[in-house]
């Protein structure tokens, strides 16, 4: 069911960005979002609702005035509304940076820690900083037996990884570092 450009709904409001100092694309979505259901949201839900009423009348076959399209537009409007009341907290755009799966070993250092996890055939681990903050070089090591290490490594804040390897019926060996302290499992999961 199509609802902007309709003739019920007319044609889509124009995308102005808040005037003031340029933010982040979290931001502008956000505020956007925001703007917009406060603007027409309420304006469009009326009208859409009052012409559905007056074409299809109160009683249809059971449905009511609530039919199949109007609940499909109301659940539209309400995800929308639930994103706008998110706010700028909740629209971080940052790489992943958790591993799935169940904690399998924590091997904890005078810098940080090491965590590995496990999910069906996969491994997946991160190094931690203890102390987040300050930009520092950190790495992260995850070698399947007989396999090549997937490593990741760089001056970071906060972690090192994730790193995943492919390891069903293998062992694996991790290894991380932050700020010259390291710490290694060994072969482990086997």
């Amino acid at each position: 069911m199509r609802l902007w450009g309709s003739p019920w709904l007319g044609p889509i409001p124009p995308c102005r960005a808040p005037a003031g100092n340029p933010p982040g694309p979290g931001r502008v979505v956000s505020q956007y979002v925001s703007q917009y259901v406060s603007q027409y949201v309420s304006q469009y839900v009326s009208q859409y609702v009052s012409q559905y009423v007056s074409q299809y009348g109160s009683v249809r076959e059971g449905a009511g005035v609530f039919g199949k399209p109007v609940r499909r537009v109301l659940a539209v409007l309400m995800v929308v509304g639930a994103m706008s009341l998110a706010g700028p907290g909740g629209q971080r755009a940052e790489a992943a940076s958790v591993c799935f799966g169940r904690p399998a070993k924590t091997v904890g250092f005078a810098t940080g820690e090491l965590r590995v996890y496990k999910k069906r055939q996969y491994v997946c681990a991160l190094t931690v900083a203890k102390r987040p903050g300050t930009v520092r070089p950190m790495s992260v090591s995850l070698q399947p037996r007989g396999g090549r290490a997937s490593v990741d490594s760089g001056r970071f804040t906060r972690q090192a990884g994730p790193v995943t390897v492919y390891a069903l019926n293998r062992c694996v060996r991790v290894s991380g570092a932050v700020a010259g302290k390291r710490a290694s499992t060994g072969w482990t999961l086997c």
